[in-house]
């Protein structure tokens, strides 16, 4: 007797997803993820993004020079080490 109730509980919380879908609105999510989403709101997380992305390139390249940097030190370093 008590294991079809948990069985039937256990079930209903590992899949939440069925209990929000059977709730009524469906979900379509976007090319964010996220649904109900305005143009406005689209386009400002489109922007951020690439904002984001621009900032991480930056500093990509600006700790590639400074290993490029420490890198010749070093080995000019090393050159004139017996001078």
């Amino acid at each position: 007797m008590i294991f079809p109730f948990s069985f039937v509980f256990a079930t209903s919380l590992s899949n939440p997803v069925d209990s929000v879908l059977d709730e009524g609105e469906p979900i379509v999510p976007d090319a964010f993820g996220s649904s109900n989403i305005s143009p406005k709101e689209r386009a400002e997380k489109k922007r951020k993004a690439e904002e984001r992305k621009k900032r991480r390139q930056e500093q990509m390249a600006r700790e590639r020079r400074n290993r490029l940097k420490k890198s010749a030190r070093s080995r000019y370093k090393k050159s004139t080490r017996g001078r």
